[in-house]
Order: structure tokens, then C-alpha cells, then sequence
């Protein structure tokens, strides 16, 4: 619900982070406050006034024109108008002597796939495969030899849905960040945008309202069905599409090299509904579809038996194979959810040879050790690792979450945590835990990679594992962190 007194708090403390020089919380306040505030009131102004005062302290000059632009249009106090005009006159004069705002872009240069594309999934490394046994059903392999730090995925998942506790920091739709910069829906608070295409999307139509009390599984279930109603058109659509799914295929069976083709988005949704499928957790859980349909006008008897059984698929399969976003390395639980057509093909070990890193919007899977041509690739399910849980504490939750036994060789062997690891170098300097900038992060990365693959004989040992552990870290920042 819209309410310029919950605004005017938030915009209380992001004046208080302002003047502290925190500029991230100050950030996040104000888009508290853009949230909540009347549609055209001067709270709205006073909002995107703040964070043009920030743009313009870190010379993200264009940002800070635009949130003058968008404060002046709702702008009703003379004296704060002519404040804002002077900060645009600033701002002008300081572009004018600028030749160039734009920074070092990590993301675009640092998170590159390794290895030629896929000739037919441009997202993924050529050399990648997905095959299939008893044990693992499909499952990832290499047909070439990887090296610690090779990017092989970059994937943006097909459906996502952001945390409801941090929609004041990512776009509703896409889920990217765009350093802060963005705007509220006119409608509800619970949403907030970083384009025009994104807010005028079908999707926040079904979506915009003020409930509270959605759970985190019941949103990616909706997003599941409105996304492809929007991209087919209407249920009769998508039931057509459906009935030509006639083999379960993988991600990789389809071509995507055109990225204008107009069966890209409508190959991912059948990409994702031949994906492995299981019960819920609970017999409750498939009452959620139902509140899923109160907003559309189901006709015919065919329609509700095909929307029951589609919303039936969508809740299995996402069951199984969903994924949380960790833009933090530190945070325990996940600040988005989302379900991906190849990277839940990646299976789980406690010992993983594959790393999970959330750049923005994207899932960027990097190698963390060497892995030979016809090996299975391995990622780490919910941070449940050899190094930070017990046997007993991974073997019970692995059993009640994803109801299977871990028998990878951490679990056969029962590896030591961290601290109980043998030491192999008595020459070895533990890691900085800070950096002093990104290009520091980047040189000590690779200087990370190059000693585990010197000494990956000695797997596993203390060494190595608290430089996987740092690198861990050091491919957040490199992925997320704000310049300021």
C-alpha cells in the first residue's frame, strides 16, 4: 500500500546514511521510500532528489540527470526546485569536463566464457555436454580438460523472482540491480523497475498487488505460469505449445543461435518443463496453484483440467531443481529464487568441482579445480559443503530437502572440516581478507588458481581449500560490488 509517512521514514534514514558517507544504505533507503510514496506526491521528488545527490558524489553523472529528471516532475516545492536545478547545472558543468564517466565494467570483461561457445547455446562452453545414467539421471560432463578458473556457464535463469524482503534493491522482472537506479510501480509498493520495457511487462499486471504474505516457492509458481502466458499469448497458446512437446528434451536439443529468433523464449519454457520432476514437500503445497488462477477467466472444462495439470508440473519439477541467488558470500539465506534449462543439470556434490557465482542477474559456473575430458561436473547444492557442515549435518539435510543420499568421496571418506585438515606448505601466507581494489581481486584470484593447481596432488589439505574458500569471495566482489 502506498504511504507517504512510511516513505518520509525511509527517506529520514537515508539522509542519515547520506551524511554518514554510507552510500549503498542510503541507496537502498531511498528506493524504501520511492516504493511507498504517493504516485506524483513531493515525497516521490523528494526520493529521487536524494539519490541524485549520490549519483553525483560518485560521478555517475548520467544516473544522477536522470533522478533530477524524474524529481523535478513531481517537484512542488519552489525551493527544492531551484536546488535540484543547481545540482543539474553541477552536474552539466562536471560532464563537460569529464571525458568519460564510464567505468571498468567487471561483469562484461571478467565474466567471459573460457572456452568457444556452444554452437547451439551461446550461454554455455562448447565443450559441455549433457549426458545421462542410472545414477544421476542427465547429468553435465566435459569432453575437454578444464583448468581452475575456466568460466563454462554464464546463464541468466529463465524464471526468477527476487526475495520480498529486497525488492527495494533489484528489478522485479529481471532481477537485475542497475546500480540502485530504479523506479517504483505507480500501483503497489511491492515492486520496483529498471526499464520501461520491464514495468510495462505482462507479467507485473497478474503480479501487482500489496500481499505480504506470498512464500518465496508460491511467487516462482506464479512467475512460472504468468511468463508463459505472456510469451505465448493466452492459455489457449501455451496449451498448443504444450501438445507438441511430444519427447522430453534438454536445453541443448534446441538452437539458439539467432537470438532473434521468435521460438527462443517458447523452446526455454519447453526446455524447463522436460526437466526432472518430483512431489512437493507436502500435500499443502498443491493448494498454491490455486490462488494462481484467480485472476484469469478459465472457459471451458479443458482449460481448467489442462491449467491444474500444467501448474502440477511447474510445482515438481520446481521442486527439484530449483535454485537460490546469493548475492552475498556471506549471507545464509537466499535473496532470490530461480529455476534455470541447463544448469539444473548440474548434480551436487560436498565436494564440488564446479563453483556457483550470482553476477547480477546471471548464474556464472567457474571451475574450481582441474577437471579431465569425459569427467562429470559438480556443483555445491545450498553451500552445503565438507568444510563448513559435518557428515551427519549435510547426509540429514540433503535427505529432507532433495530426499537423496550424497555419496560423493567427501561423504564416502568423511573429509575433516577446514581447521582439521593437514597443512602441506609450511612456506604458505593465508590470504587478506580485504583488497584494495577490484584489479587486486582479479591478480589475487589468479595467483589463487595457479597454487591449487600446483599442488592438487595434495587434495584434499588446508592450503588449497581455504584458497577456494577466498576465491569464493573474491568472484563476488569482482561480480557485485558497487563502485562506492
Amino acid at each position: 500500500m502506498k504511504s507517504n509517512k512510511i516513505a518520509e521514514s525511509f527517506n529520514l534514514k537515508a539522509s542519515e546514511c547520506l551524511a554518514a558517507g554510507k552510500y549503498t544504505e542510503a541507496l537502498e533507503n531511498y528506493n524504501q521510500s520511492l516504493r511507498f510514496a504517493v504516485n506524483k506526491s513531493q515525497m516521490l521528488s523528494d526520493a529521487y532528489a536524494g539519490r541524485s545527490k549520490i549519483y553525483y558524489e560518485v560521478n555517475q553523472l548520467e544516473n544522477c540527470l536522470k533522478n533530477i529528471k524524474k524529481s523535478l516532475q513531481t517537484c512542488i516545492n519552489d525551493e527544492k526546485c531551484r536546488k535540484i536545478e543547481s545540482l543539474r547545472e553541477k552536474c552539466l558543468d562536471q560532464i563537460n569536463l569529464s571525458t568519460s564517466e564510464k567505468k571498468e565494467n567487471v561483469t562484461s570483461e571478467f565474466f567471459k566464457l573460457s572456452h568457444p561457445q556452444h554452437k547451439r547455446v551461446p550461454f554455455i562452453a562448447g565443450c559441455l555436454e549433457v549426458r545421462e545414467n542410472d545414477v544421476y539421471g542427465r547429468y553435465i560432463a566435459t569432453t575437454s580438460d578444464l583448468k581452475p578458473g575456466d568460466i563454462v556457464v554464464i546463464e541468466e535463469p529463465f524464471y526468477k523472482v527476487l526475495d520480498p524482503k529486497r525488492r527495494h534493491t533489484r528489478c522485479a522482472i529481471c532481477l537485475k540491480q542497475n546500480m540502485l537506479n530504479l523506479f517504483p510501480c505507480v500501483k503497489c509498493s511491492n515492486a520496483m523497475f529498471c526499464s520501461r520495457v520491464c514495468s510495462e511487462s505482462v507479467v507485473h499486471r497478474y503480479e501487482c498487488n500489496d500481499s505480504k504474505d506470498d512464500s518465496f516457492d508460491k511467487l516462482l509458481l506464479q512467475r512460472m505460469f504468468y511468463q508463459a502466458i505472456e510469451i505465448t499469448g493466452s492459455l489457449e497458446e501455451l496449451q498448443k505449445l504444450m501438445n507438441r512437446q511430444t519427447s522430453s528434451k534438454t536445453i541443448l536439443d534446441f538452437d539458439f543461435s539467432d537470438p532473434k529468433n521468435s521460438m527462443n523464449d517458447k523452446n526455454r519454457i519447453l526446455a524447463t518443463t522436460s526437466l526432472a520432476e518430483r512431489e512437493p514437500w507436502s500435500a499443502e503445497a498443491y493448494a498454491k496453484y490455486e490462488s494462481v488462477t484467480q485472476q484469469l477467466q478459465i472457459e471451458t472444462e479443458d482449460e481448467r483440467k489442462f491449467l491444474q495439470n500444467y501448474l502440477v508440473r511447474c510445482l515438481k519439477s520446481m521442486t527439484v531443481n530449483f535454485f537460490h541467488f546469493f548475492w552475498s558470500p556471506t549471507k545464509i539465506e537466499g535473496q532470490g529464487l530461480a529455476l534455470c534449462s541447463l544448469a539444473a543439470y548440474f548434480a551436487h556434490s560436498c565436494d564440488p568441482n564446479v563453483e556457483k557465482i550470482d553476477v547480477d542477474n546471471k548464474f556464472v559456473f567457474i571451475t574450481k579445480k582441474p577437471i579431465k575430458a569425459g569427467e562429470q561436473l559438480f556443483m555445491n547444492y545450498d553451500r552445503f559443503s565438507f568444510l563448513t557442515h559435518t557428515l551427519k549435518d549435510r547426509q540429514d539435510y540433503f535427505n529432507k530437502i532433495y530426499t537423496f543420499q550424497c555419496a560423493c568421496n567427501a561423504c564416502k571418506d568423511d573429509y575433516p572440516m577446514l581447521n582439521k585438515l593437514p597443512r602441506i606448505d609450511e612456506k604458505f601466507i593465508e590470504p587478506e581478507t580485504k583488497f584494495e581494489s577490484i584489479a587486486v581481486a582479479k591478480l589475487q584470484y589468479q595467483k589463487n588458481c595457479d597454487y591449487i593447481s600446483a599442488n592438487m596432488d595434495r587434495y584434499p589439505c588446508y592450503e588449497i581449500c581455504l584458497l577456494m574458500i577466498q576465491n569464493y569471495r573474491l568472484l563476488h566482489a569482482i561480480g557485485n560490488k558497487l563502485p562506492f
